[in-house]
């Protein structure tokens, strides 16, 4: 762990300033000059294809030397450490201008959007880059009305392949308040992805207000995906119309209808700045996140169609409405289908149980799960914040995804999980467990003999659930591997404990929960035994681990760098005969890789 004081290259450390995903951002200096730098330090538990993937787009961006970002100093990866140097901040940001003195006026915006404009062209010029974190307190006012735009630590370059999708690692990053539907949907971004940002971040400039900061975590990331803000005009009096149109057109739900590429956003943007009108029509198409664009702010007639309204008004193709002919036609089955199951499946479909009630909260009471409450009967509010530009923002969300597979050689200078050892423990099998396997005596083996004599009966074992007989198979083999093995068996946890705290390590974090065939957006709040509490809309809510189905179970345990959980998923996969995962286990550690892929 650095201290202040170390020397990291050239750079010395003076103080911690936040800790947030995979870096340490630390106020340093340049040991010979003294110039101070911002100094991204990556932390030893990092995963090494972030860290690398992070310093690949704060390179593309030192090489690009473009104005209206901050200056990338210098970049390195390696042993024993991987940073990134930065010119240190010294303006305010957008955030706090506006949180002080109001929305800016209208030259004022169209200062901001060009110049922003005009940054992102001049970045983009030679290759595509999606910086995922655009947003209001990571840009900088300068004097003379010029921007920097700061925070790199989530860029990735759609160009490369696997560096263009939303999800990172485990889940969703970003802050929701300003993330794109596509973002918001884990699906495959560009800098397209960037111009809604920038739509949104001159939204909360001409308006003063925080996108959808009226709403919860799991209401934001909907809103994200399929909101419409209320009207500028509505909330800005003397906001100009021609503004509202380069907004309307940077936050359209569809990608394709935002503008084409930056330089015709800079051509509109320079033509309002003069006093013309924004040339670009986005085809017909979904609507945008902020109503779209209205005759002229005078007209009150006008305003008022315009509020929270985007419709085209084209006639739809033949095309068009037979699509939606067929969509109606689906959610009428759906619909159908859920009046089934609520009255009890009297239809007699195959394979569907009757509907549980829609509210996480009363599914947990029914299921005999608790919700923490006050003196008084109402439930305790979990403090929920209506404004998200902290420096946790930009935590993980858990993705409904199964893990991705993870390097198996860790970047130098990484090191093991911090909760390896709070699992040496007495060997616990889980809940239902089958007697111990009777161990039949093995001929000594040489670490160079094959797995096959003994393994399969690791695996027998596993799949029931016995730990200590697959122990005893693997100290029977006489080998160094064959104690290595179980030894992990031996300081297994108990399985419904071991997920509970692989959950509530994500305190403050948004996560996907399924309960009940439900994904639930939540937040960890703390851990006890194998109940964990969470924070779901507004409340706390206690849930307990074993009412979690084994494939929610694995899928947490699969997140894990300890060996022992990695084990308690492998036994889960192969219960359920899911080769797959075991593969992706097996990938994640190179003891269990060489057990499992004998």
């Amino acid at each position: 762990m650095a201290s202040p004081g170390d020397s990291i290259g050239i750079w010395t450390l003076d103080n911690l300033v936040k800790e947030r995903g995979d870096f340490d951002f630390w106020a340093a200096h340049n040991g010979a000059s003294g110039v101070p730098v911002e100094l991204l330090l990556a932390r030893e538990t990092a995963d090494p294809a972030r860290v690398l993937r992070c310093i690949r787009a704060h390179a593309y961006i030192k090489d690009s030397n473009c104005d209206g970002f901050q200056r990338v100093a210098a970049y390195f990866a390696g042993d024993p450490f991987s940073y990134v140097a930065l010119d240190a901040r010294g303006s305010s940001s957008l955030q706090d201008v506006v949180s002080a003195g109001g929305p800016l006026d209208n030259a004022e915006l169209m200062l901001l959007a060009l110049n922003l404009g005009r940054a992102f062209e001049a970045l983009n010029a030679k290759s595509e880059i999606a910086l995922r974190s655009l947003k209001p307190s990571n840009v900088l006012m300068e004097e003379g009305g010029g921007v920097t735009v700061c925070d790199f630590t989530l860029a990735v370059m759609p160009g490369i392949r696997g560096m263009e999708a939303a999800i990172d690692g485990d889940g969703l990053v970003g802050t929701p308040n300003y993330m794109s539907p596509e973002q918001a949907s884990g699906g495959i971004i560009g800098t397209a992805s960037d111009m809604h940002a920038l739509g949104l971040t001159l939204y909360f400039a001409a308006t003063g207000k925080t996108p959808f900061a009226d709403r919860g975590a799991a209401e934001i990331l909907d809103a994200a995906r399929s909101g419409t803000l209320p009207d500028p005009l509505a909330l800005n009096r003397r906001l100009d119309s021609r503004l509202v149109r380069l907004m309307s057109a940077l936050t359209a739900k569809d990608p394709e209808r935002r503008y084409p590429s930056w330089r015709l956003f800079v051509a509109d943007a320079e033509a309002v700045s003069l006093g013309g009108s924004p040339k670009f029509s986005p085809p017909s198409g979904t609507s945008a996140t902020v109503p779209g664009p209205v005759a002229a702010p005078s007209a009150p007639s006008a305003a008022k169609a315009g509020y929270g309204d985007a419709r085209d008004a084209s006639a739809p193709s033949a095309a068009t409405r037979a699509f939606h002919a067929l969509l109606w036609l689906a959610l009428a089955a759906w619909l159908a289908i859920l009046a089934n199951w609520r009255v009890g499946n009297p239809a007699g479909l195959p394979g569907f149980a009757s509907l549980k009630s829609l509210d996480f909260a009363e599914e947990l009471a029914n299921a005999g799960l608790s919700s923490p409450e006050s003196a008084d009967g109402e439930i305790q509010d979990a403090g929920k914040s209506d404004e998200w530009d902290t420096p946790e923002d930009n935590a993980r969300t858990q993705h409904p995804q199964e893990p991705p597979a993870q390097h198996p050689q860790a970047m130098p200078g990484t090191g093991a999980s911090r909760h390896d050892a709070r699992y040496v423990k007495e060997p616990q099998a889980r809940d239902a467990v089958a007697p111990a396997t009777q161990v039949q005596p093995m001929p000594p083996q040489s670490d160079e003999t094959p797995l096959s004599a003994w393994g399969q009966q690791v695996e027998d074992s596993l799949r029931r659930g016995d730990f200590a007989g697959a122990a005893a198979i693997a100290e029977s083999s006489r080998s160094a591997f064959g104690l290595q093995i179980a030894s992990i068996l031996r300081s297994i946890p108990p399985i419904d404990e071991a997920v509970a705290e692989e959950i509530a390590r994500r305190s403050g974090q948004h996560v996907t929960l399924m309960f009940n065939g439900k994904a639930r957006y939540v937040v960890p709040v703390s851990c006890s035994g194998t109940a964990f509490t969470v924070e779901y809309s507004g409340r706390n809510v206690t849930v307990d681990a074993s009412r979690l189905a084994n494939t929610e179970k694995a899928r947490w345990l699969e997140y894990s760098t300890n060996d022992a959980q990695l084990m308690l998923a492998a036994s889960l996969a192969l219960a359920e005969n899911d080769r797959v995962a075991l593969a992706r286990i097996a990938r994640k550690s190179a003891t269990l890789g060489r057990l499992f892929q004998k």
